[in-house]
């Protein structure tokens, strides 16, 4: 009888042991994490020098992706570009003879 339940205590074994490993492994990777994050004063001061970034881009700028047609869109770029779809006729559904 005793053999027929040694599973039980094995079970909870391995999931204490997966729990524990998994504990250390997010201590360790926490801790590594924090030794690569500069200093909050460092990072400002690296922000503070960056070259400031223009606003809004026109829309002259990227005209020439849409004329070039580089995704091979129905928008040519222009308005006469721009082509109705023609429908598309369907035959009437039929009923299958399957079950």
């Amino acid at each position: 009888m005793r053999k027929k339940y040694l599973w039980i205590p094995n079970l909870v074994f391995v999931c204490l042991l997966s729990y524990l490993l998994a504990r250390i492994g997010n201590t360790l990777l926490l801790a590594g994490l924090q030794a690569s994050t500069p200093h909050p004063s460092l990072a400002q001061t690296a922000r503070e020098a960056r070259p400031k970034v223009a606003g809004k881009k026109s829309v002259r700028l990227y005209r020439s992706i849409s004329q070039r047609n580089v995704f091979n869109s129905a928008y040519r770029g222009t308005e006469e570009g721009l082509q109705p779809k023609t429908p598309v006729t369907v035959a009437p559904l039929q009923k299958t003879d399957m079950n």
